[in-house]
């Protein structure tokens, strides 16, 4: 069993209240909609599709665009949501894409979580945990 940090277990107690309590019948945008609700009024700053930059050669070539981005002091979590029966690990590969072009400042630690609802269950995986 991982051991996550107290922000990560928060925002899975956060999208297990949703899963309970909108089911998992609904499109991924229902869940990220409730989501956005639910974290706006948390005790850490907030931001709905935060715009991760692709840098190539000192150039934006492209943009990411996670589903949320959560901050508490030092800890940084990048979330996306799926609807899915399971995830796969494309879902996962996604979110490390997002975790490699994020560029934390000094002392700063970003982690990854990814977040189903779909399933009869929530389910999630914090890539590197």
């Amino acid at each position: 069993m991982s051991v996550f940090s107290p922000l990560i277990y928060e925002l899975i107690g956060i999208a297990m209240s949703v899963h309970n309590e909108l089911g998992n019948q609904h499109p991924e945008y229902v869940y990220h909609g409730a989501m956005n609700v639910s974290l706006s009024k948390g005790n850490w700053e907030f931001d709905d599709e935060p715009v991760l930059d692709i840098v190539f050669r000192g150039e934006v070539i492209a943009q990411y665009r996670p589903d949320g981005l959560v901050k508490k002091g030092a800890e940084i979590v990048i979330l996306e949501y799926k609807a899915r029966r399971e995830l796969k690990e494309s879902h996962a590969n996604q979110l490390i894409r997002y975790l490699n072009s994020y560029h934390p400042s000094v002392g700063e630690v970003v982690k990854g979580l990814l977040l189903n609802f779909g399933s009869e269950r929530l389910t999630w995986k914090v890539p590197g945990e």
